[in-house]
């Protein structure tokens, strides 16, 4: 398979947590021509991946690490480690 005779490049950005304005930002985006893939793009595609089962991808196994739920932080209580 040849290449296209006049690819056309975009910028995109894939950001998993946005802070501030996000409407601005994906307005500034659509402003330049550039994609702007945000939380509600990404997670409902990592969802897929990880209840995908077993894959044998680094995309499916870095699906299920950013999907886990994180560890609660033991405490001590009383000199006796507790879950909190």
């Amino acid at each position: 398979m040849s290449p296209a005779k006049d690819p056309v490049v975009k910028l995109c950005l894939a950001a998993g947590k946005i802070q501030g304005d996000e409407s601005w930002l994906r307005s500034h985006f659509e402003r330049h021509g550039w994609i702007l893939l945000g939380p509600e793009q990404i997670r409902p595609e990592l969802l897929a991946l990880q209840d995908a089962g077993y894959e044998n991808s680094v995309a499916a196994v870095v699906a299920k690490l950013l999907l886990r739920e994180p560890r609660r932080p033991k405490r001590k209580e009383h000199g006796i480690d507790a879950a909190v």
